[in-house]
């Protein structure tokens, strides 16, 4: 393997919680110092990158040598923050929940995880579900030495998402796995990963239309379920169409380790990822007013916000003359929440 030990061995104090962006600065770190980028890492990239493009979407285990390297230095640190990007949409409607244990099936070496460590200071356990060993040991390797408690003590469970050897936990994730299945396993794990739901379920997909059409299916079956679907669709279900898929986009810094694997010079990537959050009635939830779905557009005197309410997709244009409403607006980023006053359009918009 080409990760393996890492050059920081002497153990570290152990904490609660760094916040994310300690947390992402820490795991690029552990990254660079952990997986050595050799030329067959570097083949291996380029293979797992032209297996997430191929059509249909990726199926089973990539033909790579080493991918539990490749796929960390190729994509953990975007999942990572895609993730923390729903979990932060979870936290924001849910303040008072306290999620104790955390359950992440089609774990990889440990994304997830390390986003609801940012996420949730309460989390004091966690579970890791994978089938492929060497990221388990990639896994590991990584958290061992993060001084962060809940990753140091992940308790790694070498299996696939059908196993039956799991407990439910306060907090189940499912990171870019739903897509990974064959389309008649996906229902399946969709209802598997609620039974184990606790608390709160997160389900990240990536940001295309596909990935966002089984965010949508997940929606449908976690609803009839019972579920109450907490984000980031306000309303029952997701009114978005295949023409105006719903997905979102977070920025990342790239590491030497990442850039040097992609072979590009920039600094930092956009991450395109769909989710959804579903919850129990004992989580204690607000009610959300609306979200942003796609990017502000701003001009001068106005920004122009594209919302999903409880009512539907609307457009909602906002004028300087507005006052404290323009104020609000300009601060609203794609996938923030909007406040009630911004949520229903003007008239004769909608």
């Amino acid at each position: 393997m080409t990760h393996g030990s890492t050059r920081d061995e002497e153990p570290v104090d152990q904490v609660a919680h760094l916040g994310l962006v300690a947390t992402g600065t820490l795991l690029r770190a552990r990254l660079d110092q952990t997986v050595r980028l050799t030329a067959g890492v570097r083949a291996d990239v380029a293979t797992l990158s032209n297996w997430y493009r191929s059509p249909g979407g990726p199926r089973g285990l990539p033909p790579v040598r080493d991918f539990a390297a490749a796929y960390a230095a190729y994509r953990m640190p975007a999942t990572f923050h895609a993730a923390a990007a729903a979990m932060r949409a979870a936290a924001e409607l849910t303040p008072d929940y306290r999620p104790r244990s955390m359950l992440d099936v089609g774990a990889g070496p440990g994304s997830a995880i390390w986003a609801a460590a940012a996420t949730w200071p309460s989390l004091v356990r966690a579970q890791a579900v994978e089938r492929d060993g060497p990221s388990i040991d990639l896994g590991r390797g990584l958290a061992a030495h993060s001084g962060v408690a809940v990753l140091v003590g992940i308790d790694w469970t070498r299996a696939d998402a059908t196993t039956n050897r799991l407990a439910p936990a306060d907090l189940v994730t499912a990171s870019y796995l739903v897509g990974e299945l064959d389309p008649e396993q996906q229902e399946r794990a969709v209802d598997r990963l609620w039974d184990l739901t606790a608390g709160l379920l997160v389900i990240v997909e990536p940001g295309t239309p596909r990935g966002a059409d089984r965010i949508r299916l997940a929606t449908r079956r976690l609803i009839n379920g019972g579920a109450a679907v907490l984000a980031p669709c306000p309303g029952a279900e997701c009114p978005a169409t295949a023409a105006e898929w719903c997905h979102f986009s977070v920025r990342l810094e790239r590491s030497r380790l990442h850039r040097r694997a992609k072979q590009v010079e920039l600094d930092y990537e956009d991450e395109k990822f769909a989710y959804v959050v579903a919850a129990r009635d004992t989580v204690p939830s607000l009610t959300a007013a609306g979200r942003v779905v796609s990017r502000p557009r701003r001009a001068k005197g106005r920004v122009e916000l594209r919302l999903c309410t409880p009512s539907g997709l609307v457009t909602r244009m906002v004028a300087r003359s507005e006052g404290d409403a323009y104020k609000l607006a300009r601060k609203l980023e794609w996938g923030s929440l909007v406040p009630q006053e911004l949520a229903s359009p003007p008239r004769g918009n909608g």
